[in-house]
């Protein structure tokens, strides 16, 4: 038997809009649903619970109702969904009030230790910071999406993109980064950088729209997104930001980073030249600042693998796996088609390479079973379904 390794228990602090418009041709971002997907679709995590914040919706109401429709139609129902701050970081902190999502976190988090991820604004982990400063040794991790190495790396996808993409999670409440730099809890910056060099096709798309509900959902509800990145950015698909944050909570040996400083700086807006604005920085030239992992490099196998879990069977994603399985059956081939239709599993073979089937083993019936019980023919069977990657990088 291998080692059983523990699961990674993950809270999702998120500004989901998929499916959401904020004008005739300008889509939300999709990639919160396609990373919220991609770790509940994965054994080697736990998503304790969801909340809401904004970001990519200034709705917050917006924010879970999306979150709550996307977990009842394609996730287990043991998680939920908790509603978020509805506004910024006050200035004055002491006026800092909690919230339902909140609530929640301290509550898992006074149960056993927790890594969050958060993908949209991060008000509610400040507010959790502030309020529960004391559970602050309870959190394992932070991973954020955001930040920048100086003032003059843009942000740029595209061959004719008219101007570079904001930091938008640090940018939305600066104030809210500004909390989690002072506190004492690890950090984990995956910043555009890193989430440049993955990318999300349209053969992605087809691929997905074909594999099951959830793979269609995803499809067809980026179509609008990939539209847009084509035509005003001149980008042929589009990088799905959060989606790689997931793949470093999933595998982050996929993943190469260094442990430098951050801090924030004021400078010129990169989207409007008539402005000022703050930005997160990240490098090794920075000598005073919060110590945090800042990710550089991330191999292609994690896009591979991201994309397999979205692609899996919808029943498949939520079974760990059988060790063992007893069938009487009439027929192996009809059984074997049975089980990775209806619930995704995949025959398991032996160390030598040869399928763990065995067909035609007699079972004598019991002198109480009538003959008509036991079928001609017997078959015992060992399944997995358990996705992992095919190699490893490090």
């Amino acid at each position: 038997m291998g080692q059983i390794v523990a699961q990674k228990r993950v809270w999702v602090d998120t500004d989901m809009a998929i499916g959401q418009k904020t004008g005739c041709f300008s889509y939300c971002d999709v990639d919160d649903a396609y990373a919220l997907a991609v770790l509940l679709r994965s054994v080697e995590i736990t998503v304790v619970g969801v909340s809401s914040t904004l970001g990519n919706t200034d709705d917050i109401e917006r924010s879970t109702r999306t979150a709550r429709n996307f977990i009842a139609s394609y996730g287990p129902n043991s998680v939920s969904v908790y509603q978020g701050a509805g506004e910024k970081l006050p200035k004055d902190l002491s006026r800092v009030t909690t919230n339902a999502a909140v609530e929640q976190m301290a509550a898992a988090l006074k149960e056993d230790r927790l890594t969050i991820m958060a993908i949209g604004a991060a008000t509610n982990i400040a507010i959790l910071l502030l309020k529960y400063p004391a559970l602050e040794s309870r959190i394992d991790e932070i991973v954020l999406v955001a930040g920048r190495r100086s003032m003059d790396q843009r942000f740029i996808s595209g061959h004719w993109q008219p101007k570079p993409f904001r930091d938008l999670n640090f940018e939305f409440d600066t104030p809210a980064f500004e909390v989690l730099l002072q506190r004492d809890v690890p950090l984990t910056l995956v910043p555009f950088e890193v989430c440049h060099q993955v990318w999300i096709r349209p053969q992605d798309l087809i691929a997905l729209g074909e594999s099951g509900r959830l793979g269609k959902f995803l499809a067809e509800h980026a179509l609008g997104w990939l539209g847009e990145w084509e035509t005003v950015f001149g980008a042929n698909g589009f990088n799905p930001f959060d989606m790689v944050a997931a793949g470093y909570l999933i595998q982050p040996e996929y993943f190469k980073w260094h442990q430098w400083n951050a801090c924030i700086q004021e400078g010129p807006d990169d989207t409007d030249a008539e402005k000022t604005k703050p930005y997160l920085i990240c490098s090794p030239d920075i000598k005073n600042g919060s110590r945090v992992n800042y990710c550089v490099f991330v191999d292609e196998l994690c896009r591979e693998l991201m994309l397999e879990r979205l692609r899996m069977h919808d029943m498949s994603a939520f079974i760990l796996g059988l060790s063992h399985v007893n069938v009487v059956v009439p027929s192996v081939a009809e059984a074997t088609e049975y089980y990775a239709r209806v619930l995704g599993f995949e025959q398991a073979f032996d160390s030598d390479g040869n399928k763990m089937d065995y067909a035609g083993v007699e079972m004598k019936p019991l002198p109480w079973m009538p003959a008509s019980w036991m079928p001609r023919s017997t078959w015992t069977c060992v399944f997995s379904n358990i996705p992992r990657p095919t190699s490893t990088w490090n």
